[in-house]
């Protein structure tokens, strides 16, 4: 939930834990993508549902999967966005946040591989059979991972003030369906190499770039969840 929480806006209402996580109506903050340096905002951004399920009785054996549905972006230029300190002073503080702990689980993780060399042969015997179950579960949830996603629309809308003719424009793409599937090898040579496939199947993906467009930047998104 701290790794979620960090690009969506959780709440109890929205948010169910057990066998598998499930997100309802959630929105992306608008600081999810300030990290990537991008000149955009997120003026508007909505995950209808997530669902991750995680095999926590086989994790070495069990499939993972992730279902996403109905992911809408509307993004527009920083610069369109009115200034409002309080925002920015929290989109900031989230920036800050996601660094500090990457860092800190960059820290963690030397400390722990440190502490390991400098402890005797047998409790490095132990260690050796930790990172072994380490590298199988990682190697499983590779293998094993599922994911699905559907109906996605990102949207991209520029007043272009700067232009001679002051037209907006609106470009985005559009996607139905793309299932990312594990896949079995036939060939009995290649499994013994421990190689596996996956299927990737795209569906109904479009780009398109529309001159003088209607701008849903300039109204009111407060329905938008209906």
């Amino acid at each position: 939930e701290s790794h979620l929480g960090q690009y969506l806006e959780l709440s109890d209402t929205n948010i169910s834990m057990g066998s598998k996580v499930s997100l309802r109506n959630v929105r992306l903050k608008e600081s999810a993508f300030s990290e990537l340096g991008l000149p955009v905002k997120i003026l508007h951004g909505k995950v209808s549902n997530l669902e991750i399920d995680i095999p926590w009785l086989s994790p070495l054996s069990g499939s993972y999967t992730v279902l996403l549905e109905g992911l809408h972006l509307l993004l527009v230029p920083s610069s369109s966005v009115q200034y409002n300190e309080i925002e920015e002073h929290e989109s900031k503080l989230d920036v800050k946040r996601r660094q500090l702990q990457r860092a800190e689980d960059a820290r963690a993780l030397s400390e722990a591989q440190k502490e390991r060399k400098d402890q005797p042969e047998g409790v490095n015997n132990q260690n050796k059979e930790s990172d072994g179950f380490l590298q199988k579960l990682i190697a499983n949830f590779i293998k094993n991972l599922d994911v699905t996603i559907n109906k996605v629309h990102i949207r991209y809308e520029d007043r272009n003030p700067n232009s001679d003719a002051h037209k907006p424009f609106a470009a985005g793409i559009t996607l139905d369906q793309l299932l990312l599937k594990s896949s079995k090898i036939g060939d009995e040579s290649v499994k013994k190499l421990k190689l596996f496939g996956k299927l990737v199947k795209l569906s109904s993906f479009a780009v398109y770039w529309k001159p003088q467009a209607t701008l849903y930047s300039t109204k009111n998104l407060s329905h938008a969840d209906d």
